[in-house]
């Protein structure tokens, strides 16, 4: 039993080198998209854990090697989470992600460098020339403010989301509407 976490090391090294340097083992090299698919694959059909993910992170020299084949994986899971409400609390795309934010490494600093972890900055409305006409009116049409795009375009924001309080996002499916 003592060599166990020696073994565990092991495997996730050799996962790591089987996506990085697929030639050692006598295959053809692998893109990363196909490494990143495999992933998922294998994700879905429940044979990968998070320590296994985290070991192969861990195993990984090259951080941009590491976010060519891990980042399109997580991305994709943060952006499973979107929707999220009280009836659909996608609750095994939730832990994806809480077990790779609770591993403190590699992975859980990719995962804040991912662009569902942020949304990108919004784009400036065109002048509206009726709105420059009106008495106070400065021409552009109102934006939606950072909090409601942090909420409603971000992974922290499609991790709170499902409240009683935030009735707005869910007008679509509510009963009354």
């Amino acid at each position: 039993l003592q060599q166990l976490p020696k073994v565990h090391q092991m495997i996730g090294n050799y996962g790591s080198l089987s996506m990085t340097c697929a030639e050692l083992f006598g295959h053809d090299s692998v893109p990363s998209d196909q490494a990143s698919a495999c992933l998922k694959s294998m994700y879905d059909r429940r044979e990968l854990t998070i320590f296994f993910l985290d070991a192969m992170a861990n195993a990984m020299e090259e951080p941009d090697q590491m976010a060519a084949i891990f980042g399109p994986f997580l991305n994709q899971a943060c952006f499973s989470l979107r929707g999220r409400n009280l009836v659909d609390q996608k609750s095994e795309e939730f832990r994806l992600i809480a077990d790779v934010s609770a591993t403190k490494g590699p992975l859980a600093k990719l995962l804040v460098t991912l662009p569902a972890f942020r949304p990108a900055a919004a784009p400036q409305a065109a002048p509206n020339p009726l709105m420059s006409m009106m008495a106070g009116g400065s021409g552009s049409v109102p934006q939606p403010g950072m909090g409601w795009r942090l909420q409603s375009e971000s992974l922290l924001g499609w991790i709170l989301s499902p409240t009683c309080i935030d009735t707005a996002l869910y007008k679509e499916q509510s009963a009354r509407s």
